[in-house]
């Protein structure tokens, strides 16, 4: 968050010769007032607050709850806690605009035990100053580590207020800057990503980076996102973070198979076999989901009736935690590790330092390449199909095409501008196809569903149901493929991205 920085205060410094210095350097603190708390962040699974210079936490003190909102621009929203949510208030839209339907989820809990106090500076500016000891825990889990800390907070004037009294307390008192919040240090501690996982600077593509560099980099970035989303896969937290960890398997895959040349060949050939089986385990449990999810919908257009959707739920649910239950098992076992871990050492092997061939190239250079091939397949597998497209011949596409799409995203840092249109309309594509292989898929299971209604002895009404809910998938499918049409004219006009 720009609007606030952490100091580390020497040992020898205590808090009467902390406010000495400043009033010598022109600033007027205000009453200390002690403070005692416990500040439980939370953020949704794709970090909307963070991304946004946002903490969104609960703090309790003296058995008192109250929700809090700090803003980058170092505006402060409260409320009192009232069954688990602000029920009513500016904060209660904040926090409904900014998750968007998300679960809010506890990233880490931070223990507070210090001094407060408001300073006024000559700027003029009004800062809150925090000297604490901070420990740290994980939602429920017991309190360790931690650190003494001097958090400052701008909560009115201009930037350069904040980066003056920051030089103040770096020459007066001795303070070295700490990186990062509580919110950020309780997760440093645990080793955990931010919320969100963002992507490290490290991993990030440049245009000027060799090929040979690039595909390290690229299939660092998903081996880290996988490393962040298993274990809110394995606990379940949000279907999101099972989301996640599917498409940065994906993306793995895609990107062993296009950078097998300059990673060697006989080496991805090996994972992308390895992640084929973690992949279908995810797939499994994703594509449950995704039925699940839809089913409301579908059951009101077939105007099935109450007891047909106590019967679906029961089963699709006793289904998934079935498939959650196997691969819960699969990430906990060795051979989940042992792959994990091979991937993040050929992440993390240093790039020869005479490639050849395509590793040779930069990623300016080697980029429109690889995306005009990935293309051209694409084009070549369209360019055959009928004018209304069967499944098979479509489902073929959609992996084309998101083999296309992550070619370019793996590439999109070193040609920002050319990718933007291309992509969304890539995105168009596979949100189409997506949506036609989910009906497909759903069809499939509601046939064998409709089998073990009939062996089992359901009432009539349950197949009756099922037969309707059938009709309403199809008419899905149909709906997808005209779609297709369209978007498919509409592909073949635009240009590859090009350096």
């Amino acid at each position: 968050m720009g609007r606030r920085a952490a100091f580390a205060l020497p040992g020898r410094r205590r808090l009467a010769s902390l406010l000495s210095v400043l009033r010598r350097a022109g600033y007027g603190p205000g009453g200390v007032a002690p403070v005692e708390a416990e500040d439980r962040y939370f953020d949704t699974q794709n970090g909307a607050f963070y991304r946004a210079g946002e903490r969104l936490s609960l703090r309790t003190t003296l058995g008192a709850a109250t929700w809090r909102l700090e803003r980058e621009d170092g505006t402060l929203l409260q409320a009192a806690d009232e069954s688990g949510w602000p029920e009513t208030g500016p904060l209660r839209e904040a926090l409904t605009g900014r998750a968007c339907g998300r679960r809010l989820l506890v990233q880490s809990r931070v223990r507070v035990a210090g001094r407060l106090f408001p300073l006024e500076g000559p700027g003029p500016s009004l800062s809150e100053v925090l000297l604490a000891r901070e420990s740290f825990a994980l939602d429920d889990g017991p309190f360790g580590g931690g650190r003494r800390a001097l958090e400052v907070i701008l909560r009115s004037g201009e930037e350069a207020e904040l980066e003056r009294l920051s030089a103040v307390l770096r020459s007066g008192a001795g303070c070295a800057e700490l990186s990062g919040d509580g919110l950020e240090a309780a997760l440093a501690h645990f080793g955990l990503p931010l919320p969100g996982a963002p992507i490290p600077p490290a991993l990030r593509v440049c245009p000027a980076d060799l090929v040979a560099l690039a595909a390290r980099k690229v299939l660092g970035q998903q081996a880290y996102r996988m490393r962040a989303n298993a274990a809110g896969t394995v606990a379940d937290k949000d279907p999101e973070f099972l989301h996640d960890l599917r498409v940065a398997t994906r993306r793995a895959r895609s990107a062993l198979r296009l950078f097998a040349p300059a990673l060697g060949a006989r080496r991805c050939e090996s994972l992308r076999g390895e992640l084929g089986w973690i992949a279908a385990l995810l797939g499994d449990v994703r594509d449950l989901d995704i039925f699940l999810g839809h089913l409301p919908s579908r059951l009101e257009r077939a105007r099935a009736t109450e007891a047909t959707r106590a019967w679906l739920e029961a089963r699709l649910g006793r289904r998934r935690r079935e498939a959650l239950a196997a691969l819960a098992a699969a990430l906990g076992s060795r051979r989940y590790g042992d792959l994990l871990g091979r991937i993040e050492r050929l992440a993390g092997s240093p790039a020869p330092a005479r490639p050849r061939g395509l590793g040779a190239q930069t990623a300016a250079h080697a980029a429109p390449a690889l995306i005009r091939a990935a293309a051209r397949k694409a084009r070549r597998w369209g360019s055959t199909a009928p004018e209304l497209p069967d499944p098979a011949h479509l489902h073929r596409l959609r992996i084309l095409f998101k083999r296309l799409r992550y070619a370019c995203e793996f590439f999109r840092e070193a040609l920002e501008e050319e990718t933007g249109r291309y992509l969304a309309l890539l995105v168009d594509l596979q949100d189409c196809l997506g949506a036609h292989q989910d009906a497909v898929a759903a069809s499939a299971a509601l046939r064998e569903l409709a089998g073990e209604a009939a062996s089992s002895g359901a009432p009539p009404s349950v197949l009756l149901d099922l037969g309707a809910l059938l009709q309403v998938l199809r008419g899905e499918g149909e709906q997808r493929r005209s779609e297709f049409g369209p978007l498919w004219k509409m592909f073949r006009k635009q240009a590859v991205p090009a350096r």
